[in-house]
């Protein structure tokens, strides 16, 4: 594949391949002194670590709000946190590249969206669904980057299996 398509296509691989390119090209020793080639590079791996962050951004707010819609399925009507999930997995959908697969860490997004539920559930109250939260702690994340992102998504479905893991888990 060519960095032109590459770009286009995996723009973390993209920006790997040319930090890569451009760092065999530093270790030359007849390029022009003008260059600065340890910042040009620094700054190629950013466009790509970037999308990468925003994407596990994007799938970390989406599982926050599966936790807490499923332990506090009557704290907000259900129109707008299905439209807050939709939206950034979409999103999340949009800007994914296959090479960011192996490099999103879904347990570590999954372990900060259940500590971040219950956070939040606290402060609102600390009853039962800061409780029920919590039962999904300690746990791997249910989903994998290609079901979230996947055409078949559902969040009834995804609602389903967090109960069906908060049952397996629970004492």
């Amino acid at each position: 594949m060519d960095s032109t398509t590459l770009y286009d296509d995996d723009i973390l691989a993209w920006s790997e391949q040319q930090a890569a390119a451009l760092r065999r090209l530093a270790s030359r020793g007849d390029l022009p002194n003008d260059l600065d080639l340890e910042h040009i590079v620094e700054e190629i791996e950013d466009v790509g670590q970037g999308e990468l962050r925003e994407v596990r951004v994007l799938l970390g707010r989406a599982l926050a709000q599966l936790v807490l819609s499923w332990a506090a399925p009557d704290a907000e009507p259900d129109w707008q946190w299905t439209g807050k999930v939709i939206g950034w997995l979409g999103e999340a959908e949009l800007r994914f590249a296959p090479s960011m697969a192996g490099h999103i860490g879904l347990d570590d997004l999954w372990s900060g969206a259940v500590r971040q539920a219950i956070h939040r559930l606290e402060i609102v109250e600390n009853g039962p669904a800061a409780v029920r939260a919590r039962m999904c702690a300690g746990t791997p994340c249910p989903f994998s980057v290609g079901t979230m992102l996947g055409e078949d998504f559902r969040i009834k479905d995804a609602l389903e299996l967090l109960e069906m893991v908060s049952t397996s888990t629970s004492p």
